[in-house]
C-alpha cells in the first residue's frame, strides 16, 4: 500500500522516522554492504549498481535485524541503479514514493542510510546543483553528510519524496553526495518493469538487454 506522506499530518516526526527505518533496509554480499529502500507501489528495493555488482542474489535486513534473500532483476551500471526482489514477507513497510514537484537548488533534503552498514542515521543539506553532468548522465549534487555504507540509500524532500537514489560521497570524510534524480530514475524503473522480468542495461548501447 503507497504512503502519501506529505499529506498525513496526523503523525508526529519520530512516528514518521520510525516508518522511515522500516522502509530502509540494509544490503549485505560477501564483498560489500550499502543501502537500499522500499519503493512504494512496485513492491521493489533500489540500490546502488556497485553494491551488488557481481551477485545474482543478495541478503537485505531490515530494521528488525531479520534477514531474507533478495534476487537481482535488474543491473544497470550506467546509472548505477539495481533493483530487488523479494519474494517472503518481510516485515511491515510502506515504501517511500517520487516527488511529483521540480527539484530545485537551494531545496532542503534528507539522507538516510546504515553508516558502516550498521547504524541508521539521517543527515540533513540542501541540493547544490542540479545539471551535474558525468558519463553523459545528469545527476544531483547535495550537501548532505554520506557516511560508508550509505551508498543506494533515499535522498528525501521535507514531505518525504523520493529527490534521489544517493551513489556516493563527494569526499570521504566531507559533507556533500551525488544522488541520481528522482524525476529520471523514475522513468527507468517504469522502463525496466515494463519490458522484461530480469534485466541488465549495456554499458556500451545503453539499451535493456
Amino acid at each position: 500500500i503507497g504512503l502519501k506522506r506529505r499529506l498525513d499530518r496526523t503523525m508526529t516526526n519520530e512516528e514518521h522516522i520510525d516508518w522511515m527505518k522500516r522502509d530502509v533496509v540494509r544490503i549485505l554480499t560477501p564483498y560489500s554492504v550499502g543501502t537500499g529502500f522500499w519503493l512504494s507501489n512496485y513492491h521493489v528495493i533500489l540500490t546502488n549498481e556497485h553494491v551488488i555488482r557481481d551477485n545474482a542474489k543478495v541478503v537485505v535486513e531490515n530494521s528488525e535485524y531479520r534477514r531474507v534473500e533478495a534476487e537481482v532483476i535488474h543491473h544497470d551500471a550506467v546509472h548505477d541503479l539495481a533493483i530487488l526482489k523479494v519474494n517472503e514477507a518481510f516485515g511491515e513497510h510502506r515504501g517511500f514514493e517520487f516527488r511529483k514537484g521540480d527539484i530545485l537548488q537551494g531545496m532542503d533534503v534528507s539522507a538516510l542510510g546504515f553508516k558502516d552498514g550498521r547504524d541508521f542515521i539521517m543527515t540533513k543539506g540542501v541540493v547544490e546543483k542540479t545539471d551535474l553532468i558525468r558519463h553523459e548522465v545528469r545527476l544531483l549534487k547535495h550537501t548532505a553528510m554520506l557516511d560508508a555504507g550509505c551508498s543506494g540509500g533515499p535522498l528525501l524532500s521535507n514531505e518525504w519524496e523520493i529527490v534521489g537514489l544517493n551513489m556516493q560521497s563527494v569526499k570521504e570524510g566531507v559533507p556533500g553526495g551525488i544522488a541520481l534524480p528522482g524525476h529520471a530514475l523514475h522513468h527507468l524503473i517504469e522502463e525496466v518493469l515494463n519490458e522484461k522480468l530480469k534485466s541488465l542495461r549495456c554499458h556500451g548501447c545503453r539499451t535493456l538487454i
